[in-house]
């Protein structure tokens, strides 16, 4: 019920990657959720917070289930679906994760749409690091300082990830449009080099000339000098 809900509510803000409400949740199994607002950011548009915020809601809660397992097995505790996401809504930890993997994606996404040098390598290292100092910051506050190193490790992995995108879509790609800028002594240059592939061929008008128009040319000339 969760990811249909998501589903239609991504498909209403026009989200790009729908894929991530699922990803995110195979992402934090493997202990690197934080991969996919990343990826979101880079190649997304503004529409994915919607898929950042549904995937990261999904992940917790299943995270929630399989913590709850060993009690609903056994059948200790009256545990159903709808508690486990009042728990779920009632834990601080939780929202610390979501805004943490919203603003990692706002971040990238912001900084990587800009025209500055490196962006994307900006972005990917600014993005991570708010994410980081998000996460530690919870952690420390609720004193969970256990996760500390698999956060770390988790986060080198991402920014890793993040750098090895950057070189093959951005170092390796030869179509897009540089934007350079130097100087002399008397002026400041900007310029724009765009690759000759984007570069639209020049449209050529063919005007045939019949024996046809020959002949309407000639008669309205000639209604031309009679008027005259």
């Amino acid at each position: 019920l969760l990811f249909a809900l998501f589903s239609v509510l991504a498909k209403t803000y026009q989200a790009k990657y729908i894929i991530h409400i699922p990803g995110i949740t195979v992402c934090y199994e493997l202990h690197i959720p934080y991969a996919a607002p990343l990826l979101s950011g880079l190649f997304g548009s503004m529409g994915d917070v919607t898929t950042v915020i549904a995937g990261s809601t999904v992940s917790y809660y299943l995270k929630m289930v399989r913590d709850y397992t060993p009690s609903i097995i056994e059948g200790k505790e009256n545990v159903t679906a709808l508690s486990i996401l009042q728990n779920m809504f009632a834990s601080p930890m939780f929202y610390i994760y979501l805004i943490a993997m919203v603003s990692m994606f706002v971040l990238v996404g912001l900084i990587r749409s800009t025209s500055t040098p490196h962006s994307w390598l900006l972005s990917v290292f600014l993005g991570t690091l708010a994410e980081t100092i998000i996460m530690l910051g919870g952690l420390l506050f609720l004193n969970n300082r256990g996760r500390i190193g698999e956060l770390i490790i988790s986060n080198l992995v991402v920014l890793a990830l993040g750098f090895f995108m950057c070189f093959m879509f951005q170092d390796l790609d030869y179509n897009r449009v540089e934007k350079v800028q130097f100087e002399d002594d008397d002026y400041y240059y900007y310029v724009k080099a765009v690759p000759k592939i984007k570069l639209a061929d020049e449209e050529k008008k063919i005007k045939r000339i019949t024996m046809v128009s020959r002949t309407k040319k000639r008669k309205g000339e000639e209604k031309g000098d009679s008027a005259h």
